[in-house]
């Protein structure tokens, strides 16, 4: 039987270290890596988009992932409709559009 980093005994006991998606990009900036935890520790999303705002320019493409995971944990059944205009969301797209390879 072959492992997986997604088998559901890892997601129910958690695991140690970045999300297996970070695994193979190499080494973070701790920088990189406080921001992470700051994203997860909003409760709400205007407190999300008003982090993602101040530290948006310094976002690298793991700040950008986890900021947009970090969205339906906090919005709290409210619609992303109602940001539409909110910079901070635009800018978050932008970043995601430009984290894109072409």
């Amino acid at each position: 039987m072959v492992s997986s980093f997604y088998n559901a005994k890892i997601w129910q006991e958690g695991k140690k270290g970045p999300p297996p998606i970070f695994a193979s990009i190499g080494v973070r900036h701790p920088n990189q890596i406080q921001l992470d935890i700051a994203l997860r520790d909003q409760a709400t999303l205007q407190d999300l988009f008003d982090l993602v705002e101040q530290e948006i320019e310094h976002f690298d493409a793991g700040n950008t992932i986890i900021a947009v995971a970090q969205i339906p944990k906090v919005s709290q059944d409210q619609s992303l409709e109602l940001f539409r205009e909110n910079r901070a969301w635009q800018g978050l797209q932008r970043r995601m559009h430009s984290s894109v390879a072409r």
